[in-house]
């Protein structure tokens, strides 16, 4: 293992893993290359190789859009919706309009004389 990990960039251990990949070469020549251990080459690689999956998960199976939490993240839109309108009526503003394709626009409300 790296015993400084952060000595080179994220960057720099991506462009050299790769490079290890398509290459095909032995890695002490490219140790030699860059200026690097043929060792620090093979954990990178590693390192590449079972990140890789991770690069083509869909965005749904992230935390917090997984299709359990939808219905929670709709109640608390609907609890903001009604907070946001309760505070614009303190305030003495109203919709312009009474569409709901509306209520969620901030910019249709105008104050009221």
């Amino acid at each position: 293992m790296d015993r400084n990990p952060d000595r080179y960039l994220p960057a720099f251990k991506a462009g050299v893993a790769l490079a290890a990949l398509r290459d095909g070469r032995h890695y002490t020549e490219l140790a030699a290359r860059f200026g690097v251990t043929a060792g620090e080459i093979a954990e990178w690689v590693t390192v590449l190789e079972q990140g890789a999956e991770a690069l083509f998960r869909s965005p749904t199976h992230e935390a917090g859009t997984d299709p359990s939490n939808i219905e929670a993240l709709y109640r608390q839109i609907g609890r903001l919706m009604v907070e946001r309108d309760a505070l614009a009526r303190r305030c003495g503003w109203s919709n312009t309009n009474d569409e709901d394709d509306d209520r969620d626009r901030p910019d249709v409300l105008i104050p009221q004389d």
